[in-house]
């Protein structure tokens, strides 16, 4: 269905050079934000605005309609990895020293997170993750300090 010919016409239509589209990276697990650079006859070349890479991808790569591409069908306690990007900030609850731990997802592996905190980084499987609400992290940057000036001072 995806290399419909009738779709990728339809498609082909829509597009012009210079537009922003958006494609669905696997690697990242996130949809990613290019410009439309040429349209050939199968793959259109895009840059990415993040990191200004190019990329030939196929047309049915491409969403144009601007869907909602996230799944969520979580089942118990912590998240999956459908539900993860690098770069989202989430946190986990450190056992051994009883602490929520928050930190940006640099690396997804098959059944861990590696999470870059400010104690280091840290490998978390998927189970015992949460997200966290930008709020929450912001109030957690800005209070650790305090909290360590005042153990320094006793």
């Amino acid at each position: 269905m995806l290399d419909d010919p009738k779709r990728i016409l339809g498609i082909k239509r829509a597009l012009r050079v210079g537009q922003e589209v958006e494609y669905f990276d696997t690697v990242h697990n996130a949809p990613i934000k290019a410009i439309l650079l040429e349209c050939n006859k199968t793959k259109v070349l895009v840059q990415n605005l993040n990191d200004g890479k190019r990329w030939k991808l196929p047309y049915y790569w491409l969403n144009i309609e601007q869907v909602d591409t996230t799944i969520n069908n979580s089942k118990g306690a912590g998240l999956q990895r459908h539900e993860v990007g690098t770069g989202e900030i989430l946190g986990f609850m450190n056992t051994r020293e009883n602490l929520e731990m928050y930190g940006k997802v640099i690396r997804l592996n098959p059944k861990t997170v590696t999470l870059q905190c400010k104690t280091g980084r840290w490998k978390v499987p998927y189970s015992l993750l949460f997200k966290v609400i930008s709020g929450e992290y912001e109030a957690y940057e800005q209070w650790e300090p305090l909290i360590l000036e005042s153990i320094q001072s006793e």
